[in-house]
């Protein structure tokens, strides 16, 4: 298909209809976690070609598209409008048109990280390329018909700030692009209405957190070919402090957001919510954990061949050893950054293998979702492994029970098993290994799943 698309020049103005970069999207989606290594690459292959096209065209600047792109909005100033059922649903299939188009923009920038960084490949665009305004509310998006679009457009915070502007807000400057609002996240006190936007916006909220992980990772892979500073040779501190302030601060806003926000008794709601958490907390231990694949130079075909790598990388101390020769020329426990994120960690543990999903829930968790949640339990994995390692090599049982191992150890064995009798440092192991392997057992919808089922019988059968 990217072949016949690439002699045909890829139907340029095509590519300017929604439907059309909905269907190539849906095309990468299925063929970088449904298929097989072949399949992954055809996905890659129609990703290239559709960012290629799509940066010729100029499509990732909101004003290529249309100098209309606020027609609909008139809405809220013309009273006939509201009379004459005709036009008000031209302005309603007008702003789901232009919103869809955005969400494309949005999603594209998505799938290139998120296909791409398992298999530590760097991404094709960025958040700085793309200068499309942030989605508007979940309420106007999802509106079922043209009178409760215009009812929800009243009461809109950023519809209203377009229309009549308030220097007080300072809306739509943040919102103008994904870049611009996660640099105003970045401040300590950023403008309440800005929180309020995203509150009203998880989808924006979600593309924000993939930008900032994008982000991270640059920064990793910059950084990590210096040496480490004599004042502070841990192998996992490689940003500035000034930089991971400002990481910090975007991720407990985010937080806070996810935390605050109204409770509804809507799974997809609370789905979306949830895969936030998973997202940020995987991003935040990035900062203490740098991905092994990244550090290591190690780039795989496919986001399950890049699973499976950080896997079996998870094992050792990869990175540790690359980080620095004076690293293992000293004792050094390797993991205890994970006390910095252990409180968010159990949580993430007890929701994961204690919480209340259901089956349905499971099997249709976003592919991306699912690969954040697992970045935790990796981290988590050799976090357990180390302190397991660490208690059975103590001969001070007194001591033991209170060191830095034994808190670890406990406080990840308690998230993982719940109420079940906690392992011991003997044979924990083994049960967290287990675990695992009914994690991805439960996750068989997407290929990723199944495949990485094997992959844990072989680290189960090898006792490893």
């Amino acid at each position: 298909m990217a072949n016949q698309q690439s002699k045909s020049g890829l139907a340029c103005q095509d590519l300017k209809r929604t439907w059309v970069i909905q269907a190539w999207l849906l095309h990468i989606l299925y063929g970088a976690y449904m298929g097989d290594a072949s399949q992954h690459y055809k996905a890659k292959s129609l990703l290239r070609a559709l960012i290629d096209v799509v940066q010729d065209l100029g499509l990732l600047k909101q004003s290529a598209m249309s100098g209309e792109s606020q027609y609909w909005i008139e809405a809220l100033a013309q009273e006939e409008v509201e009379e004459n059922e005709v036009e008000l649903h031209a302005r309603w299939l007008k702003f789901a048109d232009k919103e869809a188009m955005k969400l494309c923009m949005h999603t594209l920038l998505f799938l290139d990280f998120h296909i791409l960084y398992p298999c530590n490949i760097r991404s094709l665009a960025s958040a700085v390329d793309l200068c499309w305004e942030l989605p508007f509310s979940r309420m106007l998006w999802e509106s079922e018909s043209a009178a409760a679009w215009l009812e929800e457009l009243h009461n809109d915070p950023r519809a209203l700030d377009i229309h009549e502007p308030d220097e007080n807000m300072f809306l739509g400057t943040a919102c103008q692009t994904l870049f611009l609002a996660m640099q105003s996240l970045m401040s300590d006190t950023p403008n309440p209405e800005i929180l309020s936007a995203l509150e009203a916006s998880p989808i924006s909220i979600v593309f924000l957190l993939a930008s900032l992980d994008s982000l991270v990772r640059d920064l990793t892979r910059s950084y990590y070919q210096f040496p480490p500073t004599l004042s502070d040779p841990s192998a996992f501190h490689i940003l500035t402090q000034s930089q991971n302030r400002q990481v910090a601060a975007v991720l407990r806003h985010i937080s806070r957001i996810a935390k605050d926000r109204p409770q509804y008794n809507n799974m997809s709601d609370e789905a979306i919510w949830t895969g936030i958490e998973r997202m940020a907390l995987a991003t935040k231990i990035s900062l203490y954990k740098p991905d092994d694949l990244l550090i290591g130079g190690i780039v795989d075909n496919s986001v399950v061949a890049g699973l499976a790598t950080a896997t079996h990388l998870t094992l050792g101390r990869y990175t540790g050893s690359r980080r620095s020769l004076y690293s293992l020329m000293k004792y050094n426990s390797g993991d205890d950054a994970v006390l910095f994120v252990l409180e968010d960690t159990m949580e993430a543990l007890s929701s994961t293998f204690n919480g209340s999903e259901i089956t349905s829930d499971v099997l249709f968790e976003p592919p991306w979702i699912t690969v954040a949640t697992y970045r935790i339990l990796l981290a988590s994995w050799r976090s357990f492994r180390w302190a397991a390692s660490e208690i059975r090599g103590g001969d001070n049982p007194a001591k033991i029970r209170y060191n830095t191992p034994s808190v670890v150890f406990n406080a990840i064995a308690s998230a993982t098993f719940g109420g079940e009798l906690i392992p011991s440092p003997f044979t924990g192991e083994a049960s967290f290994t287990e675990a695992i392997r009914q994690f991805w057992k439960a996750r068989s919808a997407w290929s990723i799943g199944s495949s990485m089922v094997p992959v844990l019988n072989e680290i189960v059968s090898a006792g490893i």
